[in-house]
């Protein structure tokens, strides 16, 4: 992989001076046929070359590899062969909208999903997008429990202290996330 990502930048750098192979070769001390074998890929230069051909073309070494080039190869490779999987992080694009994000984290939970999990998600998340699903969960936790509460005659104080202590809970799973 090196040897054709390095074969074509080095003609690339030559072409680009508009040098031919026998100057090339004349400037750095090689043969002719040395350069034509790097560029047809038959050969590739010692580290010390490497060096040589670097300075020569007034390039870093990773520009003379072509690194990005070579990168982006392999990331792409990597897309292709995980392209059926969905990683955490498609799952987190998914709370980029505020309006989606506390409804997935509630399906998440209503799912039975380990909290670990759920963090998981969650982390890879804005500040902004975590608030906004705390908040909101904490919202609809409170209004679930006080509209699930039995019939029996509760006041107000008792309503609100059941509140409070889902608020407490949800608050807790917050500042765990937030570590």
């Amino acid at each position: 992989m090196v040897e054709d990502v390095l074969k074509d930048r080095i003609r690339e750098l030559r072409k680009s001076r508009n040098i031919t192979q026998a100057i090339l070769a004349n400037d750095i001390g090689v043969s002719e046929s040395t350069i034509s074998k790097w560029e047809s890929g038959n050969a590739i230069p010692d580290i010390e070359m490497l060096c040589t051909l670097s300075e020569y073309f007034d390039v870093s070494i990773d520009e003379l590899l072509d690194r990005n080039t070579l990168l982006k190869r392999i990331i792409k490779n990597w897309q292709l062969q995980n392209a059926n999987k969905q990683p955490y992080s498609s799952n987190t694009e998914l709370l980029g909208s505020m309006v989606q994000a506390d409804d997935l984290l509630i399906q998440l939970v209503l799912k039975k999903l380990e909290l670990s999990d759920v963090i998981a998600i969650i982390e890879g998340s804005s500040f902004a997008v975590c608030d906004r699903i705390f908040a909101n969960l904490s919202l609809k936790v409170a209004g679930f429990i006080v509209d699930h509460l039995p019939d029996a005659d509760l006041d107000e104080n008792e309503i609100i202290r059941i509140e409070n202590k889902a608020l407490t809970i949800i608050e807790d799973i917050k500042t765990r996330v937030s570590k």
